[in-house]
């Protein structure tokens, strides 16, 4: 009787180590598991074509495509700061009206100022175009600027005008700039500096120098 007792003993010493080894086992394999899940690449918005515009949060930060600061500098993304994509439009060659002007700001009040009408666009890409502003008054001095344009903004070269009547002198510096709200049609806005000497000044500018803002509308016509 003892000696089954021993051996009973026995298994059961033997099974309870099998047990524990076991159960140690499967305990380095769940550590195993959680190393290999704590090397698993995190999540990254925009690594995959199409993520920065489709709506969804891929890496759950809770940002959403260009809201995501892992979109930063994406295509789709570019040159917006408030996370959507702005339109792009190349505008369309040829002719353009200007519609009536508005003055945002009239410092000068300059009595020699040629009124423009419209341009001719040319060598229009996604990147610039060419300008030729044409004017209502006959024998006005030539503005022809190319443009850098960004999404639907555009800026462009100044032009620099010196010209004498009377007894004064001018130099006239213009700066545009503005945004197609379509292919067809947009907005632009004309700011003008500038400083006369001559004893005439005073009766042709309200100050000296100055600088003025002048806002059309326009659009393609042909």
């Amino acid at each position: 009787m003892k000696s089954v007792s021993a051996k009973a003993l026995i298994t059961l010493t033997l099974t309870l180590g099998c047990l524990d080894r076991a159960e140690d086992t499967d305990d380095d394999d769940d550590r195993a598991e959680d190393t290999d899940d704590d090397n698993d690449p995190a999540e990254v918005e925009g690594d995959e074509p199409g993520e920065c515009s489709d709506g969804a949060d891929n890496d759950g930060d809770g940002a959403f495509d260009c809201d995501d600061s892992d979109c930063y500098g994406s295509p789709v993304c570019d040159d917006d700061d408030s996370g959507s994509s702005a339109p792009t439009f190349t505008p369309v060659e040829g002719d353009w009206t200007f519609g009536q002007g508005t003055w945002i700001s009239d410092e000068c009040e300059a009595t020699f100022l040629s009124t423009p009408v419209g341009w001719e666009l040319s060598d229009a890409t996604e990147n610039g175009f060419d300008l030729s502003f044409q004017f209502q008054e006959a024998g006005s001095i030539e503005a022809a600027p190319s443009c850098e344009l960004r999404s639907s903004d555009f800026v462009c070269d100044a032009v620099v005008q010196k010209f004498s009547f009377g007894s004064v002198s001018i130099v006239l510096e213009a700066n545009a700039e503005g945004s197609f709200s379509t292919d067809t049609t947009g907005t632009v806005e004309v700011t003008f500096d500038i400083e006369c000497t001559g004893a005439g000044c005073n009766s042709n500018l309200a100050a000296n120098p100055c600088t003025s803002v002048q806002s059309f509308n326009t659009f393609f016509d042909g």
